[in-house]
């Protein structure tokens, strides 16, 4: 099983487990965990999954919606952002290119409750995360996830394309400074 070694973990005596934002056979493939971008030199804080336009998108865990918001880039002028605050001070959240957002601010969702669907634009994905609120370290996602969502994921990765694989081909790897993906 994939891991880099300090990407994260759960916290000593939780139980605290998410499942995958979307479907199993919906992303075509993923960004991984600690990869450097542009908008990330210090290695990417999250997941990106690449789907087709109206595909949904899932609340990974049970808990209450703290922001719904819009947050344009220049990439994406309408980027939208999700989060959700969840038990162990952890949050979930889901940001990109979203429409039909089905969830408002202190609202209970569950675990599988479908928020949002994803819009076609020129970065038709959106991307997930977790951060430990006490710490405000984001942690890799795939920390978090059973068995058979790491296969998905690794199943994902290894369709991944992008231009430093070679020298990040985990789901999740280590951020540089480690433990400072931002």
């Amino acid at each position: 099983i994939q891991k880099a070694a300090a990407s994260g973990t759960i916290l000593s005596g939780s139980s605290f487990m998410i499942v995958l934002p979307v479907r199993a056979g919906d992303p075509s493939s993923i960004l991984p965990y600690g990869v450097p971008t542009p908008d990330h030199p210090s290695g990417h804080p999250g997941i990106d999954f690449f789907l087709s336009d109206g595909n949904p998108v899932l609340a990974s865990a049970s808990g209450r919606v703290s922001s719904v918001a819009s947050s344009p880039i220049a990439e994406n002028p309408d980027q939208k952002s999700i989060g959700i605050d969840h038990q162990f001070n952890y949050v979930t959240y889901y940001t990109g290119s979203l429409q039909n957002i089905q969830v408002s601010v202190g609202q209970q969702v569950l675990q599988g409750t479908q928020i949002a669907e994803v819009k076609k634009s020129s970065h038709t994905s959106f991307h997930w995360g977790i951060r430990q609120q006490k710490t405000m370290k984001d942690l890799c996602p795939y920390d978090f996830v059973s068995p058979a969502e790491k296969a998905v994921l690794e199943q994902l990765n290894a369709k991944a394309v992008f231009h430093s694989k070679a020298q990040y081909p985990l789901v999740c790897n280590e951020c540089n400074p480690p433990g400072g993906c931002k």
